[in-house]
Order: C-alpha cells, then sequence, then structure tokens
C-alpha cells in the first residue's frame, strides 16, 4: 500500500482527531464520549480512514499514523 504522509494528508481534521484517539488506545465508546458523537459514527469513520490509509485493521492504521505523526500524537 502506499503509506505516506499524503495519507495523512488526505483525512478530515476529524478522521485525523478520531484517528489519534485509537492509536492513543482509546475504544470506540470513549472516543465517541470525548468528542460527543455516536459509536456509529466513530465506526463509520474508521472505515473511512481504513480506505483513505490502504490498511484493513486499527494495528496498521496505528503503525501508519505512529510513523507519519509522532509529533502531532506527542503533543496531545
Amino acid at each position: 500500500g502506499g503509506l505516506t504522509m499524503d495519507t495523512t494528508a488526505n483525512l478530515t481534521q476529524r478522521e485525523f482527531e478520531i484517528g489519534k484517539l485509537t492509536v492513543l488506545g482509546k475504544t470506540k465508546k470513549e472516543i465517541a464520549s470525548s468528542l460527543f458523537i455516536s459509536v456509529r459514527t466513530v465506526e463509520n469513520t474508521m472505515r473511512k480512514v481504513f480506505i483513505k490509509a490502504n490498511v484493513n485493521n486499527s494495528t496498521s492504521f496505528s503503525n501508519l499514523i505512529m510513523r507519519l505523526s509522532r509529533s502531532k500524537i506527542s503533543s496531545l
């Protein structure tokens, strides 16, 4: 897959935000609660993120985000 910085550039702010929380180990319920959205919205957003990032699970996505945006994650 094309794992490049362009991958994160193609994510919306909300997609990236949900992705970061996923990388940090938050559950879908915790993400939904902290962002005032439904668990269903978190699931739908992550499905879109996986497609855009060309990955098929949270672990692959987390590995991608960790490689591409360490500075953004560490600044939370």
